[in-house]
């Protein structure tokens, strides 16, 4: 019966999935592009929403606090785009596993923001081709799509978390509309 679940819900992700349903007149890298953009801007607005005041509060012990989870998501979006790029990460993630990063409202934005920057601006450098190489990631061989992919999906995962940190606080998570149709 789980097994029965798992392959519905993956079969509805990819038969709803633009990424796979593509247009004739939109590239690989455009949908990423455009995924990555609409993370960006759902990150940027809960990142926005949530007075300063909050941002170091943590619910249960093994929880990171939001500005935490904020940092995670733009670590990890450097981490994985870097080795999707090939490229070496921004100055401002260099020192990250060696000092805490910046926990303030403004400097979680800016984290957030150039994280993002970078992965998009990175994308957009690269064609479809591209995207399809193969590159060495966590251990294993994987398509820069994929690497891609991976790191977009682990922040969709942990943006849902933000959320439910907002509804814990009794905020209303940003109205991002039918325009962030994941």
């Amino acid at each position: 019966m789980r097994l029965r679940h798992s392959l519905a819900f993956a079969l509805m992700l990819f038969a709803n999935s633009s990424i796979f349903a593509q247009s004739p007149d939109r590239s690989v890298v455009e949908n990423l592009v455009q995924h990555w953009d609409k993370s960006k801007d759902l990150a940027l607005a809960i990142a926005q929403t949530v007075p300063a005041n909050l941002y170091l509060f943590k619910a249960p012990e093994h929880e990171f606090t939001l500005a935490g989870q904020l940092n995670g998501i733009a670590l990890a979006d450097v981490l994985g785009c870097t080795m999707a790029l090939h490229t070496r990460a921004p100055e401002r993630f260099q020192s990250a596993f060696d000092k805490p990063m910046d926990p303030s409202k403004a400097g979680v934005i800016e984290n957030l923001t150039e994280a993002y920057d970078y992965c998009i601006s990175g994308l957009k450098t690269m064609t479809d081709a591209d995207v399809l190489q193969v590159a060495a990631y966590k251990g294993r061989r994987e398509t820069r799509f994929d690497i891609f992919w991976d790191a977009y999906a682990r922040t969709t995962f942990m943006l849902g978390q933000a959320d439910m940190f907002m509804r814990s606080k009794g905020l209303t998570p940003p109205d991002v509309g039918p325009k962030y149709d994941f």
